[in-house]
């Protein structure tokens, strides 16, 4: 049995592309990764492949990965271990300033792969 989400497609939404319909659902998803699931063919309509511009028909059953069922937090979790860290680098605390011994490594900026702090 395959897993993920299905949707069904109503009266309101048919008629729109594929990649259009998914945006609005998952608005927590770049477009980006919208089209790189439509390509590796993990989005699935009436389960077949499909194209981003497939426009959707009354009825056509919409099958997405597991992973997109649950939208992220919006909130990054921090590990205790790391948050502890940052506690103890903290060298002065006030209502206008922090001033914090970054520990090597940590990155300070949102990019690819890295803790936002």
């Amino acid at each position: 049995m395959a897993s993920g989400r299905f949707f069904t497609i109503d009266d309101e939404q048919a008629g729109q592309r594929i990649d259009n319909f998914l945006l609005r659902k998952f608005k927590h998803l770049p477009r980006s990764r919208i089209y790189n699931l439509l390509r590796r063919g993990e989005v699935r309509v009436n389960r077949k492949r499909t194209k981003p511009v497939y426009k959707l028909s009354i009825g056509d059953e919409v099958r997405v990965p597991p992973l997109l069922a649950e939208p992220e937090s919006s909130h990054p979790t921090v590990p205790e271990r790391l948050a502890a860290k940052l506690r103890d680098a903290i060298f002065f605390e006030s209502d206008q300033f922090l001033v914090v011994d970054k520990p090597p490594g940590l990155a300070v900026h949102g990019g690819s792969d890295s803790v936002l702090v």
